[in-house]
């Protein structure tokens, strides 16, 4: 069986926005600057990703003013960073404001590093909040595994020893991080029913923090897929 390489999204940028909980959009800055307390606080850090299979492109707004337009499946965003508050998120239908497919109220606390994605077939789709972890040795790496295969059973991730590494991860479950050495690791990602499975090589870096999604549907037209995010 051939080992698939892993996708890498666009998760190295080096450029955030800053939101305001009652302005948004201010203004792009660099890695160096946003770290800088913003109102005698860090600011959250915090990332959409697009895993509904069967939605379209996706327009996300935040207060009542469009933040991210046209966000496609497995797309993940750029860091954006926001001051502490409470925020109305809704998303749209790219193009369609009159029907929201979710309307939510979030609470963001100061320095707080998240993953909102968007997940679910598109007529129950979520979103749903998945805290980072930002800490890890400097010769050390961690890796986690979020299940967002809407219709598909459990997943099991398999050492190529054979060895269960995350087992039996339901949909819209996140495992704990596992703190690994740095290197190109070889795992077999399972369904319960065992009618699908890939085989799939991760490259870990030294210092570096990953979340490993499974995406896609397994009866619909975009197959379940893996994707390497790095989160820090």
């Amino acid at each position: 069986m051939q080992v698939k390489k892993m996708k890498h999204p666009n998760d190295f940028s080096r450029s955030y926005k800053h939101l305001e909980p009652t302005t948004p959009i201010l203004f792009y800055e660099k890695y160096h600057q946003s770290l800088k307390p913003h109102a005698s606080t860090f600011p959250a850090r915090i990332r959409f990703f697009h895993a509904s299979p069967d939605s379209p492109k996706l327009d996300i707004y935040v207060n009542g003013r469009v933040l991210i337009r046209r966000h496609t499946f497995q797309e993940i965003s750029e860091t954006i960073l926001f001051s502490p508050g409470l925020y109305f998120i809704d998303i749209y239908p790219s193009d369609k404001t009159w029907d929201a497919l979710i309307s939510k109220k979030v609470q963001i606390y100061p320095g707080e590093h998240l993953l909102f994605a968007a997940a679910g077939m598109q007529k129950k789709v979520q979103l749903i909040r998945y805290p980072y972890d930002s800490f890890v040795p400097r010769q050390e790496a961690k890796l986690r595994f979020i299940h967002l295969s809407p219709d598909s059973p459990p997943i099991d991730i398999i050492t190529e020893t054979g060895d269960l590494f995350f087992q039996d991860v339901s949909f819209k479950e996140a495992t704990e991080y596992i703190g690994m050495t740095p290197m190109t690791a070889e795992f077999t990602a399972k369904l319960a029913n065992e009618v699908h499975s890939s085989r799939l090589e991760i490259v870990l870096e030294p210092g570096s923090i990953y979340s490993l999604i499974g995406t896609g549907s397994s009866k619909s037209e975009k197959p379940i897929d893996y994707l390497l995010i790095a989160d820090f």
